[in-house]
């Protein structure tokens, strides 16, 4: 909320895309728009500037999240089993998951919730793409939505993809063009999200971040068996679903969709498994560190047993009426579960009225771990926002407005360091139009302002110091921009050609 909050304030401002959000850090800018996407909050923060209350920008939000998490749960697993009533009760098995209830009402993590709209569309197109030999478009909108969404969840993705190409080799294998094509796919996800993904390598280049420090690791967080089954893991209806997938692969090893199942189900115990084996986190920490919680493969998990279980309604034989009562059936189940995982929740710590609070005034805003703050940068330090500091130690107050600090400098000064956390894009200008040095200091990566060395004279200098981002960043939003409308342009002349043939 202090995240929708203070990229409103950026949008009032005109600072569109947001790298920085001034008033997180208790005001000495917090640069979470360069690390967490922040693709789909500009949609809340745009109702705040419109009026709404935070409280109700944020339910609106959350409302439109879960619409769509149902929908694109049941257009994926339509498509995948081409079967209405499989897309349903895939569709609500989802929707009242433990991952998704979780996510909206325990932990709060939005990202991952609208990561999970697109995984079952990446997931489905690639199916469509290896299985029925579709063009890889609903593939690309996946991932487009994934890397714009949450970093994790592409991550989580893309392995799910990567076995199902594995498993299906030998038909890329035959057709190379095939192969072209994906690559073509990731070259356009990568085009299009370019915005995003270049600008945070280059503040990876420029220092290191506390993520790269992390305070937990995956081997820690290991589950055990019975974690796996109830209440924090799949949850029991996904848990009958998974049970019912191994008693159909037994009875029913000649139906048509029997190979996909079997794939999918070896994947799903694969990844059940890995879940409890600290031995595998910390071999492949290097590759997986990033994941922290094992228990987050349960969302991969869940799109998976969805599959399944739309592709076994469509080949269990049963007629309409058969499959209105399993979906009748399913949705009082999954409503029962859901509920109960909610009623199981202590809501009073989860509640309350934020529509007098200003959020980002009482809390710093950097999340758990404070991971996208600099290594040298600590709390205690971002103590006096509108101070800036010389070399030998006397400072000058200043003022700070919409994340510009002004403030007087005396010339024969060296440095001044002044309140904001280091990112690169900071700008440092004079009264009279002078552009001054800007960089780090190396003790606690705060912003560092040099005084002109040559020409030096007696008195003071008004300096204006702001984020004005870099030219990476400038040319990655007109790859983006250019990506974007290519893409435009491609559609409609392939459904002008559809239309035609």
């Amino acid at each position: 909320m202090a995240r929708i909050e203070s990229l409103s304030k950026e949008l009032e401002r005109g600072n569109v895309p947001a790298k920085i959000h001034a008033e997180l850090g208790y005001g000495y800018g917090y640069g979470v728009g360069l690390f967490y996407q922040n693709h789909f909050l500009y949609f809340p923060a745009v109702l705040r500037c419109m009026g709404a209350s935070l409280e109700t920008a944020y339910k609106i939000y959350l409302s439109v999240i879960a619409a769509a998490i149902y929908f694109s749960a049941f257009y994926s697993a339509f498509l995948v089993s081409r079967d209405k009533y499989g897309g349903a009760v895939a569709a609500v098995s989802y929707l009242f998951s433990y991952q998704v209830i979780s996510g909206c009402y325990e932990h709060f993590t939005m990202g991952s919730c609208v990561g999970m709209i697109f995984m079952p569309l990446a997931i489905a197109g690639m199916e469509e793409f290896l299985v029925k030999d579709k063009p890889p478009v609903l593939l690309g909108i996946g991932f487009w939505g994934e890397v714009c969404a949450h970093t994790l969840s592409a991550y989580m993705t893309f392995a799910v993809c990567l076995m199902m190409v594995i498993a299906y080799a030998r038909i890329l294998m035959k057709n190379p063009k095939k192969i072209g094509y994906l690559f073509l796919t990731a070259a356009a996800v990568l085009a299009l999200t370019i915005s995003f993904w270049l600008p945070m390598w280059e503040a990876f280049r420029v220092q290191d971040y506390k993520v790269s420090r992390p305070w937990t690791f995956p081997e820690e967080n290991t589950v055990n068996i019975w974690s796996l089954m109830g209440r924090g893991g799949l949850g029991w209806l996904l848990f009958f679903w998974l049970l019912l997938t191994f008693v159909f692969l037994a009875e029913k090893k000649g139906c048509k969709e029997y190979r996909l199942i079997g794939t999918w189900y070896v994947m799903i115990l694969g990844m059940m498994a890995v879940q409890m084996m600290s031995g595998f986190w910390i071999l492949t920490r290097r590759i997986t560190g990033m994941m922290q919680f094992p228990g987050r493969l349960f969302i991969p998990v869940t799109v998976l047993l969805i599959f399944c279980a739309a592709l076994m309604i469509r080949e269990s034989g049963a007629g309409e009426k058969g499959k209105k009562y399993l979906l009748a059936i399913s949705f009082l189940a999954a409503v029962y579960f859901g509920a109960g995982m909610i009623g199981g929740l202590d809501l009073k710590k989860r509640t309350g009225d934020y529509s007098e609070r200003i959020l980002y005034e009482e809390i710093a805003g950097f999340g758990a771990g404070e991971e996208w703050l600099p290594v040298e940068t600590q709390r205690e330090m971002l103590n006096d926002r509108n101070q800036a500091k010389a070399e030998d130690g006397s400072a000058v107050t200043g003022s700070k407005k919409d994340g510009v600090f002004s403030f007087l400098a005396d010339r024969e000064k060296e440095y001044y360091d002044v309140p904001f956390i280091y990112y690169r894009g900071y700008k440092a200008v004079t009264g009279d139009g002078m552009e001054l040095e800007v960089n780090k200091d190396p003790e606690t990566s705060l912003v560092r302002v040099f005084m002109p060395k040559e020409g030096k004279q007696e008195g003071s200098m008004e300096v204006t110091v702001r984020y004005g981002g870099t030219w990476i960043q400038r040319f990655s939003y007109a790859v983006n921009a250019g990506a974007a409308i290519a893409a435009v342009i491609g559609a409609a002349l392939w459904r002008r050609k559809q239309r035609r043939t």
